[in-house]
């Protein structure tokens, strides 16, 4: 089984984590995720590492502290929502709420898979008249990457939108 290596904000070397999985425990009886508690050490083990997986796969705002760190956490020039300069050293708490929101997202009991292995022809709805066939696409289709509104809504100020192109100019 892994080990869990959390970073604390000061560059932990081989880091893998923002959070212990006990901790996660804490979080999810808090908030009432019951089937944290009934899953194996090494369920929670994995889950939390494919939760890891997704958060560090977000697009975040500023730049990581150093080249070689494990994570994309710390970061330097990270405003929060309200426009407040994160520190530097520091682990937001969303942050580390949002990683426990994806650990139990990425339990086998969950309805919500964070990271399918599907492709647009798993959307695709086909309609067939008068022997002709119409293909037309799901609204869901736009996007294969199923996502939580909560994990969205406690990074919001961190990640950067997907509907803005950012241009940076020639030194």
């Amino acid at each position: 089984m892994a080990t869990i290596i959390v970073e604390d904000g000061s560059i932990v070397e081989n880091a893998n984590s923002y959070i212990t999985v006990s901790g996660v425990g804490v979080y999810a009886s808090d908030y009432g995720y019951i089937d944290w508690a009934s899953a194996t050490d090494a369920v929670k083990t994995q889950s939390l590492l494919k939760g890891m997986r997704y958060i560090e796969g977000l697009p975040f705002k500023g730049y990581r502290q150093t080249e070689d760190q494990s994570l994309e956490f710390p970061r330097s020039e990270l405003y929060d929502r309200d426009g407040y300069l994160v520190d530097e050293s520091t682990i937001p708490v969303k942050l580390v709420s949002a990683v426990c929101e994806a650990a139990i997202a990425s339990l086998p009991t969950s309805e919500l898979e964070l990271q399918a292995n599907k492709s647009r022809d798993d959307y695709l709805k086909k309609v067939n008249v008068a022997d002709v066939v119409i293909e037309e696409w799901y609204a869901s289709g736009n996007s294969v990457r199923n996502s939580s509104r909560v994990i969205y809504d406690l990074l919001v100020g961190f990640l950067k939108s997907s509907n803005i192109v950012e241009i940076m100019r020639g030194q």
